[in-house]
């Protein structure tokens, strides 16, 4: 996961294209050709986007063989609002983890009192 303060919204946390890709599964679940043709990307890009967004426990994927061959069905693990707080959690988890001062800055925060200090 890369985190990125500037970015604005969902791109704090991820690019454009697997933004594209996880607001289609959150409207519902979708083969990947169905992916290819909604967000306009590559075959192997939409691929790779639902592999990474798998591993992080993002989406999930299902087989679906009722329509003969198989085919990829892919879902969002989380609602929007799900996610977003799984971010937070995340960020902050590995913030604290690896800086015990973290801790006292988010307290301050919480507290109203974001503004003092460096």
């Amino acid at each position: 996961m890369m985190f990125n303060p500037e970015g604005r919204g969902l791109r704090k946390v991820m690019r454009e294209r697997d933004e594209k890709v996880l607001r289609i599964l959150w409207r519902e679940a979708r083969a990947t050709g169905d992916l290819v043709k909604e967000t306009g990307l590559r075959r192997e890009d939409v691929l790779r986007i639902l592999g990474e967004l798998h591993e992080r426990g993002i989406v999930d994927i299902t087989e679906d063989y009722t329509m003969g061959s198989r085919r990829d069905i892919w879902s969002a693990k989380f609602d929007e609002a799900g996610f977003r707080r799984l971010m937070v959690r995340r960020v902050l988890r590995s913030l604290l983890e690896d800086w015990p001062e973290a801790k006292d800055v988010i307290l301050e925060m919480m507290r109203g009192e974001a503004g003092r200090g460096p």
